[in-house]
């Protein structure tokens, strides 16, 4: 399990960056207004996915306190 969750993390972190670059090339290189909007939107999906990639953790349970999980 400890691979999958490495194999999958390192793959939520790709999929960011490739994002974050998509959306700053729109934004810096285009003169459209409605284009550098389209950027931003992609830029900030991207944040969100930084912010939400990293919270699985295959095999745990929500911190809840309880003497059967090990792994929260």
């Amino acid at each position: 399990m400890d691979l999958i969750n490495a194999a999958l993390s390192k793959y939520v972190y790709v999929v960011t960056i490739f994002l974050m670059v998509a959306g700053l090339f729109v934004v810096v290189a285009r003169a459209n207004m409605i284009k550098k909007l389209v950027g931003l939107s992609i830029f900030q999906s991207s944040v969100y996915l930084l912010y939400l990639g990293p919270a699985k953790i295959f095999g745990a349970t929500a911190p809840i306190l309880d003497s059967d999980y090990t792994a929260y």
